[in-house]
């Protein structure tokens, strides 16, 4: 953990947290509420190693989510004492950020409930409602740009959505059912043998499979051979739109999953930098990267 922690201030407190796999976190607001001050310094002074592959993000994220919800499940922010209005207002933003998985499912069923029954989510007109949902949209996506500053990728976003989602869902479920959880470190570095291919979780591919059932009942009812039958032309060309797009993320992320880019790696984690023109069976080439075990060229 990227922070350094004040003798006398963790022996006031007991010591690191052990009621939480994420102890930084449940020990912070330990401290925090025996009145003690945290100062974030704005500066990259540690540095750590991320995972290689989605097996070991979905390991790491799944204890940070986990962990999260045991702390809140012992101290939950609005109601614990000792926290400042700000520190309560973090943590609470913090807690309720796991389930956003929870609202990006039902985001994800509207479009498939609305083609296999029929049923319209609105009961307003769409000519009137339509500018003010792109309007929004568009605000939404404006802030999201600014508070990236420049980093954020709008499409790498939506795809770490469907990403994190699995991880996310299960993770939550532990504040409903709290219970003692195992302490796992991400393992991290370099690894031996050929590059693994990870399968999708199967939460992703049972969603690919109704996205795609859903979409072919649609058309099915359009040509009349279902019981089915949609009042609003608008409202089933929004529910097209909406399902082709999600569907298409969600293609893209499995896709990610399985793709080279989330192997093992093949090559030494420690690599140095190095600029030299180098040859190479008689062409001339740029050496980038040393290691152990390969070259980058």
């Amino acid at each position: 953990t990227g922070s350094v922690i004040r003798a006398d201030a963790l022996r006031s407190v007991g010591g690191a947290s052990t009621l939480s796999i994420t102890e930084d976190l449940h020990t912070a607001m330990l401290l925090q509420r025996a009145g003690w001050r945290t100062i974030h310094h704005n500066e990259p002074i540690a540095r750590g190693l991320a995972p290689r592959n989605y097996a070991e993000f979905s390991k790491q994220r799944w204890r940070w989510g986990a962990g999260a919800m045991q702390s809140f499940a012992v101290d939950f922010p609005l109601t614990t004492p000792g926290l400042t209005k700000g520190q309560r207002f973090a943590y609470l933003s913090s807690f309720a950020s796991w389930f956003d998985s929870w609202r990006n499912v039902a985001y994800f069923m509207v479009p498939l409930l609305v083609l296999t029954t029929g049923a319209s989510p609105i009961s307003s007109p769409v000519v009137p409602l339509l500018p003010a949902a792109l309007a929004v949209t568009a605000a939404q996506l404006g802030v999201v740009r600014l508070m990236g500053r420049g980093a954020l990728r709008l499409w790498f976003a939506a795809v770490n959505e469907f990403l994190r989602m699995p991880v996310n869902l299960s993770a939550t479920l532990v504040f409903l059912r709290p219970r003692t959880l195992g302490f796992s470190v991400t393992p991290k570095g370099r690894t031996d043998g050929a590059r693994t291919q990870y399968r999708a979780p199967l939460l992703l591919r049972l969603m690919v499979i109704s996205a795609v059932s859903a979409g072919l009942f649609g058309v099915a009812s359009l040509a009349g051979r279902t019981p089915v039958t949609y009042t609003s032309s608008s409202i089933v060309a929004i529910a097209v739109f909406w399902l082709c797009a999600n569907l298409g993320v969600l293609v893209w992320a499995i896709r990610r999953i399985g793709g080279p880019r989330s192997g093992s790696e093949q090559r030494g984690a420690v690599r140095l930098q190095i600029a030299a023109v180098v040859r190479l069976a008689g062409r001339s080439a740029e050496l980038v990267d040393l290691s152990m075990s390969g070259a980058r060229l």
